[in-house]
């Protein structure tokens, strides 16, 4: 029986798509034959967390960059009492304050660990250059695997360390369940939904300015803002106060609000250029509710293969406008993009095909 510890920074959703994401390994490695599962992170552990053995520290946040300040000396105490009781470390990595020392510690106690990045590894230049120098580097190279969203970062990962055991591994979710046919209320106009961290390359701007293009278009039209600040909130608020935009911001929210602001939407925008992964879009998949994406997102070319997306261009207003007024006047393209979300799932995110990836990477230890 192999005893497995997962760390994460934090149980908190607000967190992201990493917190979905370990959620979904959590529950993948109970396919496993042979592994005991403990996860230890900041804060309660709420919904969905349930079924696991899990393990709640305190952290300290600063009022700023919370994510990446906080330190958690309870975490760093409870690892140096208890990892060399596990055989293994699933490491679900970033580079604040309460992860970077992890993998140190992991290595310190001669437990084998591996690193799962969530695409947030690109290495940093400046001062910043000498954290990956001291700790991302080394935390890389002594990994018994490093676990990527793809071949993007694959590559990235590899540009800094080149002999390093990458695995690809596709976050998952759970199996979609098909949308009921219902009558719009009278009066309704359509729901756009920006599910994601307010921080400023998430592209909360660009949102905003499908809205208030649409907004005349479509008596009712409603915008839904679901995500903590991280630094865009605050301008956001100005240019809807400012243009009387019908958008309701909502703030962070737990996975059950998350999945009741998907259900009742009509449609997800993510307009973050470049996105390395983007759990929500996979997450709205599996809520069957169409996306519309940014082009240059690294899964673009997944969800074009099956139809599973309309991608603007990152930069053309018209563009983003014209990709989602077809969504919510045409019926038929958003049946296309729901049937092509269910087979983006099946063929490439599924908890089936994870547990089967997680399986693989445990027995070689």
């Amino acid at each position: 029986m192999t005893s497995l510890l997962q760390v994460l920074p934090t149980y908190d959703p607000a967190f992201g798509g990493p917190v979905s994401a370990a959620l979904g390994v959590s529950a993948s490695y109970e396919g496993v034959e042979d592994v005991t599962l403990t996860t230890v992170a900041c804060g309660p552990a709420g919904t969905g967390w349930s079924r696991h053995d899990t393990v709640s520290c305190r952290a300290y946040a600063p009022p700023v960059a919370r994510h990446v300040l906080s330190v958690s000396p309870g975490l760093v105490a409870w690892l140096v009492r208890r990892l060399r009781r596990f055989d293994l470390v699933h490491v679900h990595y970033n580079r604040g304050l309460v992860m970077i020392w992890v993998p140190l510690l992991a290595w310190l106690a001669g437990v084998p660990y591996v690193l799962q990045t969530h695409g947030m590894c690109r290495p940093w230049r400046g001062p910043l250059a000498l954290v990956d120098r001291l700790f991302t580097r080394p935390a890389i190279r002594r990994a018994h695997a490093v676990l990527v969203l793809g071949e993007a970062e694959r590559d990235q990962i590899l540009g800094i360390v080149p002999r390093a055991n990458t695995v690809v591994v596709h976050n998952a979710v759970r199996a979609p369940e098909a949308r009921p046919d219902a009558a719009p209320e009278p009066g309704a106009g359509p729901r756009l939904l920006f599910c994601a961290r307010l921080h400023p390359r998430k592209g909360l701007a660009r949102f905003l300015d499908v809205v208030e293009r649409l907004a005349p278009e479509h008596p009712g039209l409603e915008g839904h803002v679901v995500g903590p600040d991280e630094g865009a909130l605050a301008a956001a608020r100005e240019r809807v106060a400012a243009a009387g935009l019908p958008v309701t911001f909502h703030g962070g929210l737990d996975r059950d609000g998350v999945d009741r602001a998907m259900a009742g939407s009509d449609v997800l925008l993510h307009p973050a250029p470049r996105e390395p992964f983007g759990m929500s879009m996979i997450e709205a998949f599996a809520a069957d509710l169409p996306v519309v994406a940014a082009a240059s997102s690294e899964l673009a070319g997944v969800f074009a293969a099956e139809g599973a997306a309309l991608l603007p261009a990152d930069d053309d207003v018209e563009a983003w406008v014209a990709a989602v007024r077809r969504v919510v006047t045409d019926p038929g393209t958003a049946a296309d993009l729901r049937a092509g979300g269910r087979a983006v799932l099946e063929r490439n995110f599924s908890r089936a095909s994870l547990t089967r990836t997680l399986a693989g990477v445990v027995h070689a230890v």
